[in-house]
């Protein structure tokens, strides 16, 4: 026994089978859903949409009316995403270089950046530093250096920064034995 494809909403359209008032509807109950499980960029959203069968126009339609009723908030979303990255650790270039692959507009990116200040990197730069020399114990001082410098540098931080961070974090941690 073959089982039967499930048509697309595109498809449907064309076959006839529902009208642009139910795609459009189906449109915004697929959208909803998906913002139900995660906040999301207008861009992902609409190539998630676009790539299970919706229709580009209909779903630009429907991401129009989300945005207008505030569910769909770019800049909202940069804010967010820039909070929980540098929790993360992730340096301002790293998450400057998410959010425009999220397809984030570099004024929303550049405004949600810049509530990052110095201080916050050097913190969260020291903090990747920290965890990566507790977990070397019984290692060289060198060692711990190397591994932290790389950890960190992978972050996306400058050397300054991550040379910094390590030589902070290398010294608090000699100060707890």
């Amino acid at each position: 026994m073959v089982a039967k494809l499930k048509q697309s909403v595109s498809e449907r359209i064309e076959a006839g089978s529902i009208t642009e008032t139910e795609a459009f509807e189906l449109t915004r109950e697929a959208a909803l859903s998906s913002l139900d499980r995660a906040m999301q960029s207008r861009h992902t959203l609409a190539g998630r949409l676009i790539q299970r069968g919706y229709p580009a126009v209909t779903v630009e339609g429907v991401l129009d009316r989300l945005e207008a009723v505030g569910l769909v908030n770019d800049a909202e979303y940069a804010q967010s995403l820039v909070r929980a990255r540098l929790d993360r650790g992730l340096a301002k270039r790293a998450i400057g270089v998410e959010l425009a692959r999220k397809g984030i507009a570099s004024d929303a990116a550049g405004q949600a950046l810049a509530q990052i200040d110095s201080g916050q990197q050097a913190e969260a730069a020291e903090l990747v530093a920290r965890k990566v020399i507790n977990r070397c114990q019984g290692l060289t001082r060198e060692v711990k250096a190397n591994r932290a410098y790389g950890a960190v540098s992978r972050r996306g931080y400058p050397a300054e920064i991550a040379a910094a961070a390590v030589t902070k974090a290398l010294g608090s941690t000699e100060d707890e034995f």
